[in-house]
């Protein structure tokens, strides 16, 4: 039985990932090994230590099966009785499995069946009543207001650099003066979308959050919004943990 279950491990290593460490690997087969020669010398607790720690680096069914066998030998009769159960519960045609079913059904007839799992209840904890998210929802709503009226001024200063403009080309005169106004109203066009743009996206937000806030009711939310901009570009900066 050692040997067969020596070459079932050999064969476990052989197709392991590539990506495996191999330091690893020699690793567990070296416990297995020790595990293998503390089985022969009858040093049953040894035994099942090591091929425990094998099966940390490497696990594989067989392993399972030499620690319920050092278990077993050893007179630890309840540790038995859960490896075998775990191996049989990944291994079904291995050549272990009818030693495990006899040696498990013994096992369970002498300590009657393993004990259920230990169940732990779940503790659920709602912080802030949703008045995170709301007060989220609000500023980012607020900022998005904000937002939305620099578009209105970027607008109206676009509409009326455009009108200085072609009241200074009439009679088809042209200067730097015009150009640059030409130039600070296509800026001022552009700065005007994107804070239409910026600031309907984050009223939208915030009324979602606000939303989300009402009816969980149980998100702690900390969010802290500010328009930023320039005569190049505009934006809203959000900072904060939801």
């Amino acid at each position: 039985m050692h040997k067969l279950q020596l070459v079932v491990l050999m064969m476990v290593v052989a197709v392991a990932p590539r990506a495996a460490r191999a330091d690893t690997v020699e690793e567990a087969a070296a416990h297995f090994r020790l595990g293998q020669q503390h089985m022969e010398a009858k040093q049953f607790d040894d035994a099942a230590r090591e091929f425990l720690r094998a099966h940390e680096l490497r696990p594989a069914p067989v392993l399972l099966f030499n620690i319920a066998q050092a278990y077993y030998e050893g007179g630890q009769r309840r540790e038995a009785q859960v490896y075998y159960s775990k191996y049989l519960s990944i291994d079904t045609v291995g050549p272990g499995v009818e030693i495990a079913m006899q040696r498990l059904d013994e096992l369970t007839k002498e300590l009657g069946p393993l004990p259920e799992p230990e169940t732990k209840p779940t503790i659920i904890v709602h912080k802030g009543g949703g008045r995170g998210l709301r007060i989220a929802g609000l500023s980012i709503g607020a900022a998005g207001l904000l937002t939305a009226g620099l578009g209105i001024y970027f607008g109206v200063r676009a509409s009326n650099l455009a009108d200085e403009v072609t009241e200074g080309s009439k009679g088809g005169s042209w200067s730097e003066a015009l150009e640059r106004k030409e130039q600070d109203g296509e800026t001022a066009e552009r700065n005007m979308y994107i804070c239409y743009g910026v600031g309907g996206a984050a009223v939208l937000t915030g009324s979602i959050l606000y939303y989300l806030g009402v009816r969980a009711g149980r998100t702690t939310t900390e969010v802290l919004p500010a328009p930023v901009g320039s005569t190049e570009s505009v934006g809203l900066l959000l900072r904060g943990v939801f």
